[in-house]
């Protein structure tokens, strides 16, 4: 047997022969494989966010680079010699490990490291010195830059917060800018900047800050001469932050109140807070502190109290926050019971009465209900002290105005009767005050002269001959008359007496001071005289008396900068007020009437079918002379929207002033749709507005269901689509929810003449057969935005007939009258 030890043996041997047999030399020896060779890059340094290539050579072969270690690396063409490398963000300086391989064809691989150290980018660094921002100035901000490792890419400035600063020059180091004025005190304005190097990266900085204002200062010095309130605490509010000082032990104070230059509404509330009683307190308005003199001292007394109540009773409820505010609410503040208010507060600050429960003096006066508690309260307990302490409190000069602290008084002087906002204020009562100390005074039917000074407060008017006769009901007191002669005289059927009233002096005392008017209590002085006479053989021989008579009113001036009639207004007809005596009806003197103005001085009155001339006088005011030489002249007062109120004198035909008295005026919009405007929508009517303009007809800003006196307010006229309508009223047996009583049907047509669109509505639909028939007609004058919804300012005429063969008879008119369109459901709303 062959053993394998054998067989391998004989095998080696047969292949060393064979090896032999070819030839061989058996001392040649076989070739070696050649190792690859490999070279690349020394170490390298490169920042984050860079690109850079590696390049590695050597012999012939494959290349591989891959990455061993550190933060990854993008690697591109990585099978090639050379590697693209991007670097990664880093937080800090660090390295990564790049291996290349070299593969050889026959299959030996060698390879190398290469260490890539990655510098982290080093930010800009930036200096900012930045200014305060200052209202109405112009500056610039610059910012400084640096990169220690770098350069500086781009710059970025925003605005964050506040008003426009109307940057330029946002994308460099520097930018210009505008501050704008400011009222605002808390206007903050932020600002960034952004600074970003050739890295990407970036540096910011956030500037804020309020802007500085530019403020005035207004000093205010004043004393309360109300004993009660030495040592009181005097609050200015104006602004987010109120002043306060300390009254002196005799009432004087001084404190200065900043207001921005721009700020418009210089409208100030002053405080004074009786010391250890935060409850009592008396108040003054200042309408505007710019207007004010330096030197013209606060009065903050009672009266300025009752005052102020009445300007918040005005303005439903509220503080008057701004002068638009106040001008809308000195209108309609009713003062007729100042001066007792005034004698309350007087009461209430010294303590003789008491606050109820956890009122305040200023809830007593502006709330009605406290202040009617107040005075029942004083009736019964103390009967006669309110009387006694209003006589007090008017003859005391520290407690009202001296003369030389009165407003220049400007001629002509005005009555006006308080109207809420968006009526006119009407009056029939004037003073013209003249240098030399003369002056005139007018009334309905009455033109009387007076003498006039004014060295002492208050302003006082002589009359030389102001008289005049009236009949005055019979009543105990009249004349002196005892409560049996009155009732025996009744019993004769003796109703009224003559009597004649002589005027000897008046007196205007300055009681508070307001923005276009200011109060007065006006005391007429007047000698009552009648002649003797006898009834059924008992004779009267009543001794005259003198007795004295006082209103409170508010009274306005013509304007500083008093508004003229211009021509152009006047190419178009006006609506006006004229007084016509023996016009229509014997108890109606004022009428409408509409003015036609032709450019060449000439007119027409369309109502009464008269020619005029017309011009325009050097003082602004329109001078109308009738064809009768009677005449009529408008001043402009006070605008109202489109409505002008106006101050009227009447001049009979001998050039003599007849009176003198306070309406509305203005230019007629015509419309071709007359009948569609006047339409009403569906359950609604037309209310009728001019009973409605007294105060006293609202609650806040909706009209009282019913008047304090019990006579209902809802009332007007429904205009349907159909030719029909109602007489719309309130059904008094359900109030005090209103139900609409649709009552006096009536039909309507529309008509025209040569000047114009008129709608009639007769009160019965059988008119035509019927024998009284009742008839109103109404002419579209203007229509406007109204309280509640769309007004209709019309002409108004009213004539009637009791049999079919009588003509139609004036009952009254032509007047204005207003109209507003309400829903039936108004009254019933909250």
């Amino acid at each position: 047997m062959t053993t394998l030890r054998q067989s391998g043996l004989i095998t080696l041997l047969f292949s060393t022969l064979l090896l032999h047999g070819c030839g061989s030399d058996a001392n040649e020896t076989l070739p070696q494989p050649i190792a690859p060779q490999l070279s690349v890059n020394s170490d390298i340094t490169i920042k984050e966010h860079r690109d850079t290539t590696l390049t590695a050579t050597g012999s012939s072969g494959t290349f591989k680079w891959t990455q061993l270690s550190g933060p990854e690396l993008q690697l591109l063409s990585t099978d090639s010699s050379t590697v693209k490398i991007s670097t990664p963000s880093v937080s800090e300086d660090t390295k990564a490990v790049l291996q290349v391989s070299l593969t050889s064809a026959d299959n030996q691989t060698i390879s190398k490291q290469v260490t890539v150290f990655i510098k982290n980018n080093l930010p800009p660094q930036i200096s900012v010195n930045f200014k305060p921002y200052r209202e109405k100035t112009s500056g610039s901000f610059s910012v400084e830059a640096t990169d220690s490792d770098g350069t500086i890419k781009s710059y970025e400035w925003k605005q964050l917060r506040g008003p426009d600063l109307k940057m330029t020059g946002a994308n460099t180091a520097t930018i210009q800018f505008t501050v704008p004025a400011v009222i605002d005190p808390n206007q903050f304005v932020t600002i960034s900047v952004r600074v970003t190097d050739d890295d990407g990266d970036a540096a910011s900085y956030i500037y804020g800050r309020p802007i500085e204002q530019n403020m005035l200062e207004f000093k205010l010095t004043g004393r309360l001469t109300d004993p009660a309130l030495a040592g009181a605490t005097v609050v200015a509010h104006k602004g987010s932050l109120p002043v306060v000082t300390k009254a002196g032990s005799n009432g004087e104070f001084n404190l200065t109140v900043s207001t921005d230059d721009d700020e418009t509404n210089l409208l100030t509330l002053l405080q004074a807070i009786k010391a250890g009683h935060g409850n009592l307190s008396y108040y003054a308005l200042i309408p505007d502190l710019a207007s004010r003199k330096a030197t013209e001292p606060v009065q903050i007394n009672a009266f300025s109290t009752a005052w102020y109540a009445a300007l918040v009773g005005a303005n439903h409820g509220k503080s008057p926050a701004s002068l638009a505010e106040l001008r809308d609410a000195e209108p309609a503040a009713v003062v007729e019971n100042m001066s007792e208010q005034a004698a309350v507060a007087t009461l209430l600050m010294a303590g003789q009465i008491t606050l109820p429960g956890a009122s305040s003096l200023y809830k007593v006066l502006t709330d009605q209900q406290d202040y009617l508690s107040v005075l029942d309260d004083l009736n019964l307990n103390k009967p006669g002290l309110i009387s006694a302490t209003e006589t007090a409190v008017l003859a005391d000069p520290q407690q009202t105005p001296s003369a030389d602290q009165w407003p220049e008084l400007t001629s002509p002087l005005y009555e006006v009767e308080p109207a809420i906002k968006g009526f006119s204020t009407s009056g029939s009562r004037s003073y013209q005050l003249a240098d030399n100390g003369s002056g005139q005074y007018l009334d309905l039917g009455r033109a009387k002269a007076f003498q006039w000074q004014r060295q002492l407060s208050p302003l006082t008017l002589t009359w030389p001959d102001f008289r005049y006769d009236s009949f005055e009901s019979v009543r105990p007191g009249l004349m002196g008359l005892s409560t049996e002669q009155a009732e025996q005289l009744r019993r004769w059927n003796y109703t009224s007496l003559p009597i004649t009233f002589t005027y000897q002096k008046s007196t205007l005392q300055l009681l508070a001071t307001g923005v276009d008017g200011n109060i007065f209590r006006v005391t007429d002085t007047v000698l009552q005289q009648m002649q003797p006479f006898s009834v059924f053989g008992q004779h009267f021989n009543l001794p005259d008396q003198q007795v004295t008579k006082s209103r409170i009113v508010r009274i306005v001036q013509t304007p500083e900068q008093p508004q003229s009639f211009v021509a152009a207004e006047l190419n178009t007809d006006w609506s006006v007020a004229r007084y016509l005596p023996k016009a229509y009806t014997d108890f109606q003197k004022f009428y409408h009437d509409r003015l036609s103005f032709n450019p060449d001085g000439t007119g027409r009155s369309l109502n009464q079918s008269q020619s005029f001339r017309w011009q325009i006088n050097a003082d602004g005011a329109l001078q109308i002379i009738f064809a009768d030489n009677s005449a009529m002249q408008l001043k402009k007062i006070r605008q109202l929207g489109e409505i002008w109120q106006v101050y009227q004198r009447y001049f009979a035909a001998d050039g003599t002033v007849q009176l003198g008295t306070m309406h509305s005026a203005f230019a007629i919009t015509l419309s071709a749709e007359t009948d569609k405007l006047i339409l009403n929508a569906p359950e609604h009517y037309w209310q009728e507005m001019n009973p409605l303009k007294s105060p006293q007809a609202w609650a806040g800003n909706k009209i009282r269901l019913q008047a304090a006196d019990g006579t209902v307010n809802a009332q007007g006229y429904q205009i349907s689509a159909d030719h029909t309508g109602y007489f719309v009223r309130a059904d008094e047996s359900k109030l005090p929810a209103f139900s609409p009583r649709l009552t006096h049907k009536h039909r309507w047509l529309l008509t025209s003449d040569n000047t114009g669109s008129v709608i009639t509505a007769e009160g019965n639909v059988f008119c035509l057969t019927e024998a009284f028939c009742y008839q109103r007609q109404w002419r579209l004058l203007k229509t406007t935005k109204g309280l509640i919804g769309k007004r209709l300012y019309l002409e108004e005429l009213v004539r009637s007939r009791f049999d079919p063969q009588d003509p139609m008879s004036y009952l009254y008119g032509p007047t204005l009258i207003i109209y507003e369109e309400v829903p039936f459901t108004y009254f019933n709303q909250p």
